[in-house]
């Protein structure tokens, strides 16, 4: 609970590391329900590390960290994932296995045809009217 109501999210003593990089913390924060949240700072200073351990795309190494009211494990991150919204700044849609299923059943593009055979095809002619570049017969 903070000071403006529930929490949507809540870490304490949080790190993460990479290597011997640590890339956030240790952090303390809550983060409000139902309110805005903006994180500001410049590059590298673990904007982006904080929402991944948030979505549970990566584990924190140390401290406790509670979104929606449960705690972030192996087990509870698939049912997470399906009730906070996050989106990337490049890149992608994250790997599913819908989206695999999608790849695997698209046709490859070479069975698509030439490209400029998809092109559109600009107004259609009106009755009569010869197609663009066609000569027209003398009356």
């Amino acid at each position: 609970m903070t000071a403006h109501g529930p929490t949507a999210a809540s870490l304490v003593g949080v790190t993460k590391r990479y290597g011997d990089a640590v890339a956030l913390g240790p952090i303390d924060l809550d983060v409000p329900a139902g309110r805005t949240t903006v994180l500001l700072g410049p590059s590298g200073c673990g904007k982006s590390t904080l929402l991944r351990l948030i979505n549970g795309l990566v584990a924190p190494d140390e401290g406790t960290l509670r979104v929606l009211g449960e705690g972030v494990t192996p087990a509870s991150v698939e049912g997470l994932r399906r009730r906070v919204g996050y989106v990337i700044q490049e890149g992608g849609p994250l790997p599913s296995p819908e989206r695999e299923a999608e790849r695997r059943a698209a046709p490859p593009m070479a069975a698509l045809g030439d490209a400029k055979d998809r092109r559109p095809r600009g107004r259609a002619r009106g009755a009569g009217e010869a197609p663009r570049g066609a000569a027209r017969q003398a009356s």
